[in-house]
């Protein structure tokens, strides 16, 4: 039996290989690069940008329609739509097909926005994909798709 401390940097290097650890912290210190290149142009915080990005490529889009493609929680879906309305920056109509359901856009004042924040944030993921080679993304594709179908509870 080793010291405390070896006993301690051995437990530390099991749970930095462990992937559902790596994958948090690689989810932490992503968000923590969004936030600060929103910060630089905008005063949104990150679920408001999830969802404003959204709404900008989904447009016109049911706010459950938004939940689909980007798997948030529909509360933060919620809070993102009734904070990006307050701030003016979407807009919404009721649908032609259905009065109960509302149709979410961008507003003119969204749109100037993501006119100075869509350069800055795909500039972020542009940054992003360089590090990796074509075939390194397609590998990390699959990685992703093979997690993604261990961890749905759908697919047991």
């Amino acid at each position: 039996m080793g010291t405390e401390t070896e006993d301690n940097e051995k437990a530390i290097g099991r749970i930095r290989k462990a992937i559902s650890f790596r994958l948090a912290r690689l989810n932490v210190l992503l968000n923590a690069q969004a936030v600060r290149a929103l910060q630089t142009s905008s005063d949104l915080s990150l679920n408001e940008w999830r969802v404003f990005y959204l709404v900008h490529n989904l447009q016109p889009v049911t706010p459950r329609g938004l939940s689909g493609p980007a798997a948030m929680d529909p509360s933060l879906i919620s809070r993102g739509v009734t904070s990006l309305m307050e701030k003016g920056l979407l807009s919404a109509t009721r649908s032609a097909d259905d009065q109960r359901k509302r149709l979410l856009r961008l507003s003119d004042a969204g749109e100037e926005l993501m006119s100075k924040l869509g350069p800055v944030m795909a500039a972020r993921r542009a940054k992003m994909d360089a590090q990796l080679t074509e075939e390194e993304h397609l590998m990390l594709d699959r990685i992703i798709q093979k997690l993604e179908r261990q961890a749905n509870p759908e697919e047991d």
